[in-house]
């Protein structure tokens, strides 16, 4: 139920902001939500870190204003480092899914302001999923850090 309603806040967020691209802010929520607010946290910084890291390098491989044979020869093995690092490393997964999302639409789109959409949207999407999960019937582990040293 807090997906839904944090989901819900984050849809209303963008569209009262009028953000384009603004479907990137509720994926945002939804892929940071953990059922724990001690795992929300650390997943939502490397969303924020992963989206502008990879809408900067995005942004500066655009700033040499290639042709479109050459995006696509920069595309394909982004695709390939999108997928090796998807379950090795989420910050460089995000990094790479940003750049090869960017310089897509791009291609499609040239000049539609995709970095920053992408930036924005993802920033407003984890600092919703973050709340979501501190605020929305929060659930923690008894002792917290102290109790998993612990344990260990």
């Amino acid at each position: 139920a807090r997906v839904t309603v944090a989901v819900a806040l984050a849809y209303l967020l963008v569209a009262w902001l009028n953000l384009t691209f603004s479907y990137w802010a509720t994926m945002a929520t939804v892929m940071v939500m953990q059922p724990l607010a001690e795992a929300t946290w650390p997943r939502s910084l490397e969303r924020i870190l992963g989206s502008v890291g990879g809408g900067m390098l995005a942004a500066l491989l655009l700033a040499a204003s290639p042709a479109k044979p050459v995006l696509l020869l920069i595309i394909f093995p982004l695709a390939a480092l999108t997928i090796a690092f998807k379950s090795v490393n989420y910050t460089v997964f995000v990094l790479f899914l940003t750049s090869l999302f960017v310089l897509v639409i791009e291609m499609v789109q040239p000049g539609s302001g995709v970095p920053v959409a992408r930036a924005v949207n993802n920033i407003i999407g984890a600092l919703v999923g973050v709340a979501g999960v501190l605020v929305l019937w929060p659930e923690r582990r008894p002792g917290g850090v102290a109790a998993l040293l612990a344990a260990a």
